[in-house]
């Protein structure tokens, strides 16, 4: 038996109620997802390889070990099924602890150790778009636990006790090397999303524009949204991983409130699911474009980061501009004819419009990755920005219709016109069966409005939206849904 013990006060930092956990070891780090209250004693966290319990490796070879990879949407989607994450009665009082991932992390096996028995760190993950800062009005909180430096021999699964009650985790470890490329990480998973000619446009792009991969959580998708994944998924572009729901009683239920914890898991998530050197941080509407057009992002991030480069610089930030389409990227009303023709790509503008950037960082380095920048890293590694002659980052907005700002970069191009019949030949291809629906404008409203009356109806919250229950009455007759299923790589577990 291996056990590392942790006690930390963790309401110095946050005080929690419920708490979700991503565990990782060089360090066993663990994410955490728990609700916030006030007046949180000390706590006490064992994470144990029990022999017998775990199939240890007596010579344990990394690349044993398969790192994450990509996942089949059928494998990971289905129908919406409640009952499966609804526990009895009396389960759940708040006071849990959700565990999400364990990982270990080599990169910290060189680092100082600090103490037998202390942890490494305990760090919030994040709290945007809460008031009140870390510990406001958003009820869940995440956090990355991270235990000291553990040299054992590296298990398949490890336990983590807590107040008497044991959960088996299975431990995962990262990429054996990093690939000379750059991959897009998408800051948070989809939920209740149907606008897909967007996202087909947003793949389009950066595959033509040299992305290795684009990395991206599903909650909830319209089945014609599926098969645009799909597609990209059997193409190579894209891998895929599901983010389900959470458990819950009638009494307790974390669902409502998980979208902003969600949003800062999946965006560290992606510091030990990515394999390539550079990882970018975006959304699903924002695109990064390089100015000097015999350059591509991966020159960019190679001049900034490589090994002939400023050693210091950790990841660098873009600038933010929008990216309008006059009328927007959808017909209405709807028509799909018409959307194949791409005429909205000829109309694009360019605008300035100041707002926080996003950035690209050297996945290594990468210890604490925020929405906005790298929180904290590895190495004494720093953050610059880039100046906007280089690089942009263009965000798609559905608001950026109505264009009254000078166009910039006045030869800035979309796609080349060449581009535009390929792409309506691979829409072709994805919807071979007959023309999909777009029931987007439908929904948007009625996320808004289930959001407004979720706000109303539960008191001194702040930051709800539609990620559980709360919106499936109003949505879900409204599209084809489909819905991430609990996976054993990819599920919450609690203590």
């Amino acid at each position: 038996m291996y056990r590392i013990v942790g006690s930390n006060n963790l309401s110095e930092k946050i005080s929690p109620k419920s708490l979700l956990i991503f565990i990782g070891a060089g360090a066993i780090v663990l994410f955490l997802l728990f609700e916030v209250r006030d007046g949180v004693s000390d706590d006490r966290y064992e994470f144990v390889v029990e022999e017998g319990e775990t199939r240890v490796s007596k010579e344990f070879i990394f690349s044993e070990k398969k790192p994450l990879s990509s996942l089949h949407l059928d494998d990971i989607l289905g129908p919406y099924d409640v009952e499966q994450y609804k526990l009895d009665d009396g389960t759940l009082t708040g006071d849990e602890i959700f565990v999400w991932y364990a990982f270990y992390d080599r990169r910290r096996t060189t680092d100082t150790d600090i103490g037998e028995y202390t942890l490494a760190w305990v760090e919030v993950l994040g709290s945007a778009g809460c008031t009140g800062g870390v510990g406001g009005h958003c009820r869940l909180q995440e956090t990355d636990l991270s235990t000291v430096v553990y040299r054992g021999e590296i298990p398949d699964e490890i336990s983590i006790i807590r107040k008497g009650k044991k959960v088996k985790v299975k431990l995962h470890v990262m990429p054996t090397e990093y690939k000379d490329e750059i991959n897009s990480c998408i800051i948070a998973p989809l939920f209740w999303y149907n606008d897909w000619p967007r996202l087909f446009v947003f793949f389009e792009w950066w595959k033509r524009n040299k992305i290795h991969k684009i990395l991206l959580h599903i909650h909830s998708i319209s089945a014609p949204t599926k098969k645009v994944i799909d597609y990209y998924v059997k193409q190579g572009l894209v891998e895929v991983r599901p983010f389900p729901l959470m458990p819950f009683t009638k009494q307790y239920n974390p669902n409502n409130h998980a979208y902003y914890s969600s949003e800062h898991m999946t965006t560290f998530f992606c510091s030990i699911w990515s394999n390539t050197q550079y990882t970018t941080m975006n959304d699903v509407d924002e695109l990064f474009h390089v100015v000097n057009r015999s350059e591509t992002l991966l020159d960019v991030a190679r001049r900034q980061m490589g090994s002939n480069s400023n050693s210091g610089v950790g990841a660098v930030g873009l600038p933010h501009h929008a990216l309008g389409f006059p009328g927007g990227i959808a017909p209405e009303p709807w028509d799909f004819e018409k959307f194949q023709q791409m005429a909205f790509v000829k109309e694009t503008h360019p605008f300035a419009e100041a707002r926080s950037g996003k950035y690209i960082y050297k996945t290594k380095y990468a210890k604490l990755p925020g929405i906005h920048g790298m929180r904290l890293f590895y190495a004494k590694k720093y953050f610059e920005m880039l100046p906007k002659e280089q690089a942009v980052y263009l965000h798609m907005r559905n608001e950026f219709t109505n264009i009254s700002k000078p166009r910039i970069f006045p030869d800035f191009k979309l796609f080349e016109d060449q581009a535009l019949l390929e792409m309506s030949q691979i829409l072709n291809e994805i919807f071979s069966d007959g023309p999909p629906s777009f029931k987007f404008p439908e929904t948007r409203v009625k996320v808004d409005d289930c959001i407004q009356r979720a706000l109303v109806e539960i008191r001194d919250q702040d930051c709800i939206k539609p990620t559980g229950t709360t919106c499936y009455a109003a949505l879900k007759d409204l599209d084809e849904w489909l819905y991430a299923k609990p996976i054993e790589d990819s599920r919450f577990l609690y203590v």
